[in-house]
């Protein structure tokens, strides 16, 4: 999943003594500050790419829960997604009649379940083949492994998150009284 969603569940014991637009005011700011630390984090791999995908942010404020959903938009939304979620194994024909040369060593700039960036490089022997991954003694079938960004910063954010809407709430319900 190319989302980013981080939630708490709210049931104030007291909900009728509790003021809307109070409560609406003290999680409002709660929710900006990590609507732009989810930003942040998932735009931390892509410092180093050229074509970035922007981030949008969808807020559900309901009885039950809180929810903000971080994600990829924009024209290279799709370039961010695929390097997340991964791809399956895949043959890669040159076209026409050419043919396709490259260096067999290749080490990515991102790595999975870390939210960096590092240089990407490529070494070793120059091939030129016409298939990757068809049975080429040159080069297996090339798949991109999933990076896991989404998952790797909601699990960073929500070890505070919960803690600073309750707080939030809590407040409220001081504030209401």
């Amino acid at each position: 999943m190319s989302e980013l969603q981080i939630f708490k569940a709210i049931t104030p014991k007291r909900a009728g003594l509790l003021n809307v637009d109070i409560l609406n005011q003290k999680t409002n700011a709660v929710l900006r500050s990590y609507e732009s630390k989810a930003k942040e984090l998932l735009k931390k791999p892509t410092r180093s790419w050229t074509h970035k995908p922007q981030f949008s942010v969808t807020r559900i404020v309901g009885s039950k829960e809180i929810r903000i959903i971080v994600y990829p938009s924009g024209e290279n939304a799709f370039k961010y997604r695929i390097i997340n979620n991964g791809s399956r194994a895949r043959v890669i024909r040159a076209k026409g009649n050419g043919r396709m040369t490259f260096k067999v060593g290749y080490r990515a700039s991102t790595v999975p379940n870390t939210l960096s960036s590092r240089t990407a490089r490529r070494s070793g022997r120059v091939v030129s083949v016409k298939t990757v991954g068809a049975g080429n003694k040159d080069s297996k079938p090339h798949k991109i492994t999933a990076r896991r960004f989404t998952r790797t910063a909601a699990i960073e954010l929500r070890k505070t998150f919960s803690k600073d809407v309750s707080a939030a709430i809590r407040a409220a319900v001081k504030a209401s009284r």
